[in-house]
């Protein structure tokens, strides 16, 4: 069977050379990065091993580069959704995306939700009101961010994402600037001994380390879906160019931020302070980072900004998942017969796309606050429970990937060079390694 044309239409809006058409997608791909992956899994590396995972970080930044940047190019080329290359490669795509997504999709929500109601008691607690408890907020922070989103949509997303996360980044490298000072006492840790691999626990932490640096390659087709109503909002179609240069920046930046945390976790360290394992515990010890490497001021101002950032991890992750289920579903039914980029309402916006949205969101909600009930205050064996989910699945999405973006469907001008076959190739291989290797080493660990 002859595959469609993946061309853009005459009819289409043309490419647009100003960066400004494509700048977003790359920030809100940061802003849902950014979150449980850096302030919680990359502070914990340094405060438990020191500067010794320092190598794992990069090479997750590493490998995971190609599989994430997929969703932005294959968009970015093709004018359609990540979604619609799975299609064309098959329905058994779709089916095997369908059943990833089901499986993580909880346990993700679930994870930020916590951080995220964490942060937000301990600063109406500083702000002299009382609160119901994390169960509570966690039900409360769902609902209001769902009415963030239904109301305002994509263009809120968007602008609170432009404004937060910068804020947030200048801040952390301050204060990881200021930590260094600090990292002579646990200089000794750069490079790990033979025993930091001689124990379940650290193998699953880097398991789970890895499943989340810089986020999970789910994030690849909301990235496609997020590129594409960028285009929708902006009324044209932005340059392949661009829209890789919104990515870089986007990821670059949780590239770095994975790092300050890291250098801030060491700090701590050194000063004998231990990572909280408790959700109540873990804003104070955060927040006293930065108040005692900065200055008391910036406990006060980093506590806002890392509730804000985490609040927009909440809402991107909120609006991710079911954006991807209604067009999933959409594609079990067909394909899409119209670009992305043209004049016509996304497919979230249409009746039947937005009651899929809506319903795909309160499962979602209804899904996370069950699973949150069922776990209860247990903050580390949440966040671990869907970093490592997202780590075993890793080399399945990666693959799916690099299959869209070197089809027939692919324009010429936008085929990957033989330097990114290789690194793609490098990271499928690499992943799928790592993942076996957990595996074997879990269930030899249970046997024995």
């Amino acid at each position: 069977m002859t595959e469609p044309d993946a061309s853009p239409k005459l009819n289409q809006p043309q490419p647009r050379r100003s960066f400004a058409v494509a700048l977003g997608p790359g920030l809100i791909f940061a802003g849902a990065s950014v979150g449980v992956s850096h302030l919680v899994q990359s502070t914990r590396a340094g405060t438990g091993w020191g500067l010794a995972l320092w190598f794992v970080v990069l090479l997750a930044i590493f490998l995971k580069y190609p599989p994430l940047s997929f969703g932005a190019r294959y968009s970015a080329a093709t004018g359609r959704s990540l979604l619609e290359g799975y299609r064309r490669l098959g329905l058994w795509a779709l089916c095997l995306f369908a059943l990833l997504t089901l499986a993580t999709m909880f346990a993700v929500q679930a994870a930020v939700t916590i951080v995220t109601a964490a942060l937000l008691d301990n600063r109406l607690s500083a702000w002299g009101i009382g609160t119901p408890g994390i169960p509570w907020i966690n039900a409360v922070l769902l609902a209001g961010c769902s009415m963030l989103l239904l109301i305002g949509g994509y263009r809120w997303l968007d602008r609170l994402t432009k404004l937060l996360v910068p804020l947030f980044t200048v801040l952390t490298l301050v204060a990881a600037a200021a930590m260094v000072p600090h990292l002579g006492q646990v200089a000794d840790t750069f490079w790990p001994t033979m025993s930091t691999w001689e124990t379940v626990g650290t193998i699953a932490f880097i398991a789970a380390l890895i499943g989340w640096m810089p986020t999970a390659i789910d994030l690849a087709t909301w990235q496609s879906l997020w590129v594409l109503e960028r285009g929708r909002t902006q009324h044209t179609r932005p340059s392949i160019r661009n829209v890789m240069l919104d990515f870089d920046i986007g990821y670059v930046c949780t590239g770095v931020l994975a790092f300050c945390f890291l250098v801030l976790g060491a700090g701590t360290m050194a000063k004998g302070v231990a990572f909280p394992t408790s959700g109540t515990q873990f804003p104070g010890f955060f927040i006293d980072m930065y108040a005692e490497t900065v200055g008391g001021w910036a406990g006060a101002v980093v506590a806002v900004a890392a509730l804000a950032v985490m609040l927009s991890t909440t809402v991107a992750v909120l609006d991710g998942f079911p954006r991807v289920i209604a067009v999933l579903v959409r594609r079990f039914a067909g394909p899409e017969t119209v670009s992305g980029f043209e004049r016509s309402p996304a497919a979230t916006a249409t009746s039947s796309g937005r009651a899929l949205y809506i319903w795909a969101m309160v499962v979602l909600i209804v899904g996370s606050l069950l699973l949150l009930q069922v776990m209860g205050n247990a903050f580390l064996p949440m966040v671990d429970l869907a970093t490592i989910a997202s780590f075993l699945t890793a080399p399945i999405l990666a693959w799916l990937n690099y299959r869209v973006v070197t089809s027939k469907g692919m324009p010429l001008e936008a085929r990957l060079s033989s330097a990114l076959r290789a690194w793609s190739w490098l990271s499928i291989v690499s992943l799928s390694a790592f993942a076996l290797f957990y595996v074997a080493f879990r269930f030899n660990a249970f046997a024995g």
